[in-house]
């Protein structure tokens, strides 16, 4: 990898990356950056090697030296105000905060859900939050309100994720094996419409859909599929 920056286009001097960098990005992100840059070494980024005349008229180069464990101690400081994302382990306040506030997030998104895809995959990640105090990503939640399953590496993800649910022992927490009937059936008719071709969105009976979403809205799964019984 190597950054440069080519001329304005008009005849212009080349331009050094790093400042200009510093010059663009807003507060100090472009100094963050270019910082990030100088670590790792001149070999990599456009003005890092200096050519210098001897008295003897012949050249040397410098090649300004880099510093892979100051640009990792770099980015691990600096790479939640460039990008947003927590390098750094999370103390148990934080993590509570964040799991919270995403599980609220998701049951805010799983309310407005009308599509049967989209309640499937976002009840997927809710009771796996609830039920394993992990965080799992199933990549459908984009703007659109359904989606089809028609790449078979990402149904066998969705495959992974319920088997490490649903079969896999918790002795915090009984998964009731109603639960897993819901969304065992949920995706096999999903999956088998997709492996048919079938566009648009998959028809899902209506009543497995709510029992779908219910599940994904519920704080304690184990008591919520209880008094479901019982209200039956």
């Amino acid at each position: 990898v190597f950054l440069s920056c080519t001329s304005d286009g008009d005849g212009g001097d080349w331009k050094d990356p790093l400042q200009l960098l510093r010059e663009i990005m807003p507060g100090n992100i472009g100094v963050g950056l270019a910082r990030m840059w100088i670590h790792t070494g001149g070999e990599h980024y456009d003005g890092g090697t200096k050519i210098s005349e001897n008295d003897d008229g012949t050249r040397s180069s410098f090649v300004r030296p880099g510093d892979m464990n100051k640009f990792v101690a770099h980015v691990e400081e600096n790479c939640l105000t460039i990008v947003g994302i927590p390098f750094k382990l999370l103390d148990k306040k934080a993590e509570k905060k964040l799991m919270f506030s995403r599980r609220k997030e998701l049951s805010t998104q799983l309310q407005g859900a009308t599509s049967a895809e989209k309640i499937y995959d976002l009840s997927i990640m809710l009771l796996y939050q609830q039920l394993r105090s992990m965080i799992v990503r199933v990549d459908s939640c984009n703007d659109s309100n359904s989606r089809s399953y028609n790449n078979e590496e990402e149904r066998c993800i969705i495959k992974v994720i319920l088997r490490h649910l649903f079969d896999n022992g918790n002795e915090k927490k009984k998964i009731p094996l109603q639960v897993k009937e819901h969304f065992d059936q949920a995706s096999s008719l999903l999956f088998q419409g997709c492996s048919n071709e079938v566009k648009g969105n998959i028809d899902l009976p209506e009543n497995l859909v709510q029992k779908l979403k219910d599940c994904g809205l519920s704080k304690d799964i184990s008591s919520h599929v209880v008094s479901m019984q019982e209200e039956e």
